[in-house]
């Protein structure tokens, strides 16, 4: 239960906040992700992973750009209320986290800002009433939102930049005793968010299939949408896979408009990777509607096309909005959170 705490109360939490203690208490974890090492009477907090909890592009371009952890606390004896907690920031650059605070139903408590202490590391104490913790020694759920900075000298991100945010300890009361103690405490490593100024949205339609003939074939529709800014499009990676059916291999590409987009395609065996031109981008606000044709010149009996895409690693794009000029590939296959993973099959009809 968290209530407000109406006295002032200083932090004194131990100075165990370097990464290379940190590093230290993370190789004694067990396999419940839960730390094993405290010396005071609230037990280890473990990780709740909750769906906001997953490592992924975090879009800031505006400055708005946060993440939820979920910590879960208990106590080991009845009476025992937090009132403090400190975390730490490991980051790319020291200005990238900007605040932390606690969100619930009832809204949120005052921010912490992140203070640097380190090239890549920054510090804040968070205040946030008082959570007293069950006296049967269960565990309650509680919610942090990590804030993203966007320097004002530059007014941009720092795009491929990462983040993740770790619990160093506490400043607890007891029922039974008047005083404020302090408590070295460690969370398990949050997940790592990566900031972008923006970032695509890809959705593919597997409702409305085309009828396989010879020809032109609608063998995929996909929306192609852009979070917080301008994304350049750079590929569209696709798998296909014929079944007694062949197509050439270069794929058409229309838009929305039924206009023919200037793309070419590059085949590896199944792995057809359409290339957009040069300066291809969304800026944001609208969406794409991408339908891609195969062309037919030969079917025998039990004809389809099964089309899906490659992995997120094959994928790429551009964060124009973050000012970034090399591409986002490999991190896809991280920080790519809910890359498509259906298929369509087209048919013959018979």
């Amino acid at each position: 239960m968290k209530t407000i705490l109406l006295i002032a109360c200083a932090f004194f939490l131990f100075n165990s906040c370097k990464k290379e203690t940190t590093a230290n208490s993370l190789s004694s974890t067990n396999e419940n992700n839960v730390i094993t090492v405290t010396a005071g009477p609230v037990k280890p907090p473990k990780i709740v992973m909750a769906s906001t909890t997953k490592s992924q592009f975090i879009v800031n371009a505006d400055g708005s750009g946060y993440a939820d952890l979920t910590l879960s606390f208990a106590s080991k004896k009845p009476g025992i209320g937090i009132i403090n907690f400190g975390f730490t920031a490991y980051e790319t650059n020291n200005n990238d986290a900007l605040f932390i605070q606690e969100v619930d139903v009832f809204g949120s408590s005052a921010p912490a800002f992140f203070q640097p202490y380190d090239e890549h590391a920054a510090g804040a104490t968070l205040t946030a009433g008082v959570y007293w913790l069950p006296d049967d020694g269960s565990s309650i759920p509680i919610t942090f939102r990590a804030y993203y900075n966007t320097p004002s000298a530059s007014s941009s991100v720092h795009s491929g930049d990462t983040v993740s945010i770790q619990l160093y300890g506490l400043d607890y009361i007891s029922n039974t005793k008047p005083s404020i103690y302090p408590e070295s405490v460690i969370s398990p490593l949050s997940p790592e968010m990566m900031i972008t100024g923006a970032k695509p949205l890809l959705g593919l339609n597997i409702y409305d299939p085309d009828v396989l003939h010879i020809g032109l074939t609608r063998i995929l529709e996909l929306q192609y949408l852009s979070q917080g800014g301008s994304i350049g499009i750079n590929n569209l990676p696709l798998v296909i896979n014929c079944s007694n059916t062949k197509i050439r291999n270069k794929l058409i590409v229309k838009d929305e408009n039924n206009q023919t987009v200037n793309t070419t395609t590059v085949r590896n065996a199944n792995n057809y990777t359409i290339q957009f031109p040069a300066n291809y981008n969304l800026n944001g606000i609208n969406a794409h509607t991408f339908y891609i044709y195969a062309n037919v010149y030969q079917m025998n009996g039990q004809a389809s096309i099964r089309t899906k895409l490659q992995p997120a690693s094959a994928f790429s794009w551009t964060d124009i909005a973050g000012g970034k000029t090399t591409p986002f590939t490999t991190e896809n296959a991280i920080y790519y959170r809910d890359y498509p993973k259906g298929a369509v099959t087209v048919t013959k009809n018979y």
